[in-house]
């Protein structure tokens, strides 16, 4: 028992217990651009895994949908996609909801540049929002 409690002291006291340093994966994650993704990651369809909420009308009423949306977005391990940021839309005060749960929504496979399925950050890929008003 004091074994125990001296080698969890010792891990405390040089800080492995919590800081990872044991564990031998490697979680940095690839930059790449919009154009770039198609060779490691490739959407498992072209229609999303989810239907996407409309959210309430008040909200559409008060502030309108933006016309373009700049996003970076994580597909990690799994091909899900987390860590949703807006960069910029157009125009600034617009709902860019819609962009980010639409790329929440989409799965991806590993493309033939990445068999070992490592996650990626998505930089500056555009959404443009073709509804009809």
């Amino acid at each position: 028992m004091h074994t125990r409690k001296f080698v969890i002291a010792a891990l405390l006291a040089t800080g492995m217990l919590f800081s990872g340093a044991g564990i031998a994966s490697d979680t940095s994650l690839i930059e790449v651009s919009r154009d770039q993704l198609h060779a490691y990651w490739t959407p498992r369809s072209t229609t999303a895994t989810r239907m996407l909420d409309r959210g309430p009308l008040k909200t559409a009423r008060e502030r309108p949908m933006a016309d373009s949306v700049e996003l970076e977005y994580t597909i990690d391990k799994r091909g899900r996609v987390r860590d949703v940021v807006v960069v910029s839309k157009t125009p600034e005060r617009a709902d860019a909801t819609w962009a980010e749960t639409g790329t929440r929504a989409f799965r991806y496979r590993a493309g033939p540049e990445n068999p070992d399925m490592h996650p990626v950050r998505v930089v500056g890929a555009v959404m443009h929002n073709v509804s009809a008003d």
